[in-house]
């Protein structure tokens, strides 16, 4: 079905197991397809599969997702990962991918604080705060608060795989977080792994 529509895929949501063809084959398939490579999927996996979590993680997977969960919790992470993929997709063209992309440089530039520094970023970009909330969320799906936050994860999460950090209390002080537990939070939140999972 996947392959005989796939202008029609914008979005797969898959177990981790199933019959057949398990989802981590199902990830590796559409990876490797040249034209549904760049189709987000979404994982749902047993809150006990730390394993599974870790495996996906490594091979690509857009989001995990916890069972048991409730309706409205899966809509929300599809929200999310469409709208990353929008905001990928419109990045390359388009005003909005580029003050997107020049809000993702600023604000990468700025990741050691507990907040952003909204006041500096509109100077830089000579945007209102209304103009810059409503751009972030409707590319990507978040505010700008939760926008900071994802690229602090993303760049927590390349200091881990790449060994580039000293321990997970000082990479979450340089992060901005007072306390390691809402970064540990936080980051299982969106990866379905603690950070420690990630190391070797």
């Amino acid at each position: 079905m996947l392959r005989a529509h796939p202008s029609r895929v914008d979005l797969v949501v898959s177990d981790v197991m199933m019959p057949e063809m398990d989802g981590f084959e199902l990830l590796e398939q559409i990876h490797s397809d040249e034209i549904m490579s760049d189709v987000p999927i979404i994982l749902l996996t047993s809150l006990s599969e730390d394993l599974h979590r870790l495996k996906a993680l490594r091979i690509g997977v857009n989001d995990y997702l916890g069972k048991p969960f409730v309706g409205s919790r899966l809509l929300r992470h599809c929200d999310r990962v469409l709208g990353r993929a929008k905001a990928r997709q419109g990045s390359a063209s388009g005003i909005e991918g580029e003050v997107l992309h020049h809000l993702a440089e600023v604000m990468n530039n700025d990741l050691f604080q507990a907040q952003p520094d909204i006041s500096s970023i509109t100077d830089v970009l000579q945007k209102s705060i209304e103009e810059l909330e409503e751009i972030v969320k409707r590319t990507t799906g978040f505010t700008m608060e939760e926008y900071y936050r994802e690229l602090k994860l993303q760049y927590a999460r390349i200091q881990i795989e790449t060994q580039n950090y000293t321990c997970i209390e000082a990479l979450a002080t340089q992060l901005g977080y007072t306390d390691t537990d809402p970064f540990i939070k936080d980051f299982e939140d969106r990866y379905g792994i603690v950070p420690r999972d990630l190391e070797v």
